[in-house]
């Protein structure tokens, strides 16, 4: 697929008896499609149509950058080309840029969103990030400005706390207390809100990448889209 003149290689995997439904899967950063590759048979073997497409800059995929919004844009792009796509589910950075995208996408009632481990709050993200390059202070005040700048939008706003409030779709948030990448206690406020359309998952000792190779967890994100 060409987006905005760079070739993102995706795959499709076909069903031997198709239920109508496509289910897209978003890899984090620093990682790649064939890592979530236990899944495809069973959701082939459920009737559902299995698409993964490597981000820009990752993978087999051409680029060197890549953000929670560009990353939105290219899911955007990948459900116009490919979708509607009956289900999402999402890793990490790729959980928030699912997040931003599925708020954008239409039927979003008639849609499922799973999000594994996800980038929370950005506000969290890029403090981390600036405490562990210690920067000064105009510095710091510059990139948030280019932050700001680059998306038209408050840092706040990429949030997929924020994004589950609005979006009333059915959905399955999946997280590790031991998340050393995206912390735990960012989901907490969200946790606390006890919306209906989320079902909120917590587990332990299975850290950041590890939560996805769980056998529970795998057969929960399965039996939820089914």
């Amino acid at each position: 697929m060409n987006f905005k003149g760079l070739n993102l290689h995706g795959w499709k995997w076909r069903p031997e008896h198709f239920n109508g439904k496509k289910i897209l899967i978003v890899h984090g950063f620093d990682s790649c499609s064939y890592r979530f590759e236990r899944y495809v048979a069973p959701l082939n073997h459920a009737g559902f149509e299995v698409y993964a497409f490597d981000a820009m800059g990752h993978g087999l995929s051409d680029g060197n950058r890549i953000n929670a919004l560009y990353y939105s844009q290219a899911i955007l792009k990948i459900d116009e080309l490919f979708g509607s796509f009956y289900g999402i589910m999402a890793h990490s950075l790729g959980g928030l840029a699912a997040a931003i995208a599925f708020e954008q996408m239409k039927g979003i009632e008639k849609r499922k969103l799973v999000l594994i481990a996800p980038t929370t709050e950005t506000t969290t993200a890029v403090g981390n990030f600036l405490r562990f390059v210690p920067v000064h202070k105009k510095t710091k005040d510059a990139f948030h400005e280019l932050i700001e700048a680059v998306g038209q939008r408050p840092i706040s706003y990429y949030s997929t706390s924020r994004v589950v409030q609005h979006i009333h779709a059915p959905m399955l948030w999946i997280h590790d207390e031991d998340d050393s990448i995206c912390p735990y206690s960012d989901t907490l406020p969200i946790q606390k809100m006890s919306l209906p359309h989320l079902e909120f998952i917590t587990t332990k000792g299975l850290g950041h990448s590890g939560i996805y190779r769980h056998d529970a967890v795998f057969e929960k994100i399965i039996g939820f889209f089914g």
